[in-house]
């Protein structure tokens, strides 16, 4: 632990170097800088030099649903605090900062008059983060859906169209879940969708995108031409399936088919071949 006089060591250094506190047309100025940001790296750097100029910050943490962003300025031994930071009634999440000492009352305060004026571009990002993510993921399984998957297989084929790296296709399907919602009613049946999500997950272990089409169908889509990988995430999924408790409670299996990329392949046509193999293999079960 630092000594009380090597705190005020760095302290005292810290305060020959700083400015004095701002005025109303610096504020100006530090909000001309931050508004209009779309890009939180970019705000949160932004953000950081300003402060600077007034508190000694060797780093800066924001955190928020998930998501945890880090602006470094030194990496060197420091104190941390953390602000819950809002806009309005909306949670903005948390902002740790590591500084070279305990930051006074003072400083505090000037803390939170930053903190007031990144609250504003700072719930901006936050909303367009949270539309896209609404645009772009299936907000049950939280697994990339259909419109991500029609742009990903359109730009996928484009691609093999010039470089002929290979292009796999991989369509699943939940065996026996018409029964979970028929038997049991949906909320059960959305637990049953988010624990098999959770386990082509991790079948896929991170080779590859994971979709949800809609319904229980899934897809995931491997670069390449050899379709072992394909075989090797199949197999892992139903031995995930298998040894998971609730999904084993309600009987609940997969079926799967691929499809690999044609030269003169449409995003249709490849979907179809897909979409047929995993019927073929559904109906060898009955």
């Amino acid at each position: 632990m630092r000594s009380t006089q090597s705190i005020k060591e760095a302290k005292a250094s810290s305060l020959r170097t700083r400015r004095v506190p701002f005025s109303a047309d610096q504020r100006l100025l530090v909000l001309q800088k931050l508004q209009g940001r779309t890009d939180l790296a970019a705000l949160l750097s932004a953000f950081v030099s300003e402060l600077h100029k007034h508190i000694d910050i060797n780093e800066l943490t924001w955190s928020h649903e998930g998501t945890t962003h880090t602006v470094s300025i030194r990496q060197r031994a420091g104190t941390n605090q953390t602000f819950s930071i809002r806009f309005g009634d909306t949670s903005l999440g948390t902002l740790r900062y590591q500084t070279a000492y305990p930051l006074d009352q003072e400083e505090i305060s000037v803390i939170h008059t930053f903190h007031r004026m990144l609250a504003g571009p700072l719930n901006t990002i936050a909303e367009i983060t949270r539309l896209q993510r609404m645009a772009y993921y299936d907000s049950l399984t939280g697994l990339k859906n259909r419109f991500s998957f029609n742009i990903q297989l359109e730009k996928s084929i484009a691609s093999n169209y010039i470089t002929e790296d290979g292009l796999i296709l991989v369509v699943f399907d939940m065996d026996n879940f018409k029964g979970v919602n028929d038997r049991y009613g949906h909320l059960e049946g959305d637990k049953v969708l988010k624990r098999y999500a959770r386990q082509l997950e991790l079948a896929v272990n991170g080779v590859a995108d994971c979709f949800r089409l809609g319904g229980d169908e899934f897809a995931t889509l491997i670069n390449g031409r050899d379709p072992k990988p394909a075989s090797v995430i199949y197999h892992r999924l139903k031995t995930l399936i298998a040894n998971d408790r609730m999904l084993g409670e309600h009987h609940i299996n997969c079926s799967a088919g691929y499809a690999i990329y044609q030269k003169g392949d449409t995003p249709l046509s490849l979907f179809e071949r897909a979409d047929q193999s995993m019927y073929r293999s559904k109906k060898t079960k009955r």
